[in-house]
């Protein structure tokens, strides 16, 4: 007999911010994989702000949710059992697992799922500069901007999961001045402490247009 596992499904939708009551824990059978699935045990889940508009269906690239399913997210996790061609047991996925200690896969283009190297990085960077974000940020800076050498590169929502990724690439693609758009002092001070980025422009602060003049004459 398999075991149990648990999971997280959506209680009701939320009003406002998320609320612990808005989720339910489940212990639910260990699934059963079918032919072209494999059953990958969650070492990492990813957690962002999207998901709030997957609960309240305010995407288009998502299925819709309804209430009692499974928390829709990307995360890391190991083959355990598989009974498709593409992935083996003992393989490191990235991919959409859902809130739950085990998931079951297919090789479809939903599920967006790629094989991670073994490398001496931590698994956990899956969800995170090794994760959408990450790639959204190269693809963006170096296939879709083409960022040149000395250029200068302006990122909006820099201090986000992407901003803060696309200044990383932006400087390793050799831009020479990273100017970032952010909410808040705390959040442009983390831009030019922390993240590389030379110049934060506050939207929230007075004088946001005579700082673009003068980083953009």
């Amino acid at each position: 007999m398999r075991g149990k596992m648990r999971q997280w499904v959506m209680a009701k939708r939320p009003k406002g911010l998320v609320k612990p009551s808005d989720f339910l824990l489940q212990e639910v059978p260990v699934p059963t994989i079918r032919t072209g699935e494999v059953l990958v045990k969650t070492l990492y889940l990813g957690v962002a702000p999207i998901m709030l508009r997957y609960m309240t269906n305010e995407t288009s690239f998502e299925k819709p949710m309804n209430i009692g399913d499974v928390m829709i997210g990307r995360g890391v996790g190991r083959v355990v059992e598989s009974k498709c061609t593409k992935f083996k047991v003992g393989d490191l996925l990235q991919t959409k697992l859902g809130w739950r200690e085990y998931g079951v896969i297919k090789d479809e283009p939903y599920f967006m799922t790629y094989k991670m190297s073994t490398t001496d990085l931590s698994p956990s960077y899956g969800v995170g500069a090794l994760g959408m974000n990450g790639f959204t940020s190269v693809i963006g800076m170096q296939d879709i901007c083409e960022v040149k050498k000395g250029e200068t590169v302006l990122v909006s929502g820099a201090a986000g999961s992407v901003g803060s990724m696309a200044g990383f690439v932006a400087k390793a693609l050799g831009c020479g001045t990273l100017v970032g758009i952010a909410g808040g002092t705390g959040k442009c001070t983390l831009l030019t402490e922390s993240l590389g980025y030379d110049h934060a422009i506050d939207y929230k602060a007075q004088g946001m247009c005579k700082k673009f003049r003068h980083l953009f004459p």
